[in-house]
This record gives structure tokens, sequence and C-alpha cells, in this order.
């Protein structure tokens, strides 16, 4: 069986919260965290091993969506900051959320 790589947290853990879930999981690679009602998402790099760069993953995959017709217009307005190790993208539409979330599992899946 696969093992998902990546957590998925709603705002409803604090950091805290997050932190004491996975101090003890060391496969874990990336955390995932919507906020403000699912308008902010925000994709890091919780270990060391992880292999991608979480602001140029999440920029490549929002490239790859606004080719997909049905998803382009979901794409409209975000705004994507962060460096190699988190991402912040603000104004996000559910869709795009789920849909990054279904991504990342797929794409690490070990």
């Amino acid at each position: 069986m696969d093992r998902l790589r990546v957590v998925h947290f709603s705002d409803d853990f604090s950091i805290e919260e997050i932190t004491n879930y996975l101090k003890d999981k060391s496969d874990i690679l990336y955390y995932t965290r919507t906020l403000k009602e699912g308008k902010e998402f925000h994709l890091v790099k919780y270990n060391d091993s992880a292999f991608f760069e979480m602001h140029k993953l999440q920029s490549e995959l929002f490239k790859f969506y606004n080719n997909n017709i049905s998803l382009k217009p979901h794409l409209k307005g975000l705004k994507i900051k962060g460096n190699s190790n988190f991402s912040i993208t603000e104004n996000m539409n559910p869709i795009i959320v789920n849909k990054i979330k279904n991504d990342l599992n797929n794409i690490l899946k070990k």
C-alpha cells in the first residue's frame, strides 16, 4: 500500500497541534494548511529529505492548471509568495485547493 508523504490540515489546527502531531512522523515530507475559510493555502517542507522547492512546485502546478480550460477561471487573482521551504497562496478557490491536495498526494506517494 502506498503511504502518503504529505499531510493536510485545516485552520482548525494550531501550529502547536501540527508540530505535536508531526514530531514523530519521520516519513512525512510536506504538510499543507488551509486558512481563512479556504482562501489561503500553505505548502510547507517539513523534512530536510524533501526534494521539491515549495514555491517552484506550486508555481509549476498553477502553470499546468492554467492550460486546463475548466481550471483556468479558478486561478484568477492568485498571489503566491514563499521560498524553497514554503509557499503561501492567497485568494484560493476551493476547487484549486482540492485539486492541489489530490495532486500532491499522487505525486508524493512512496
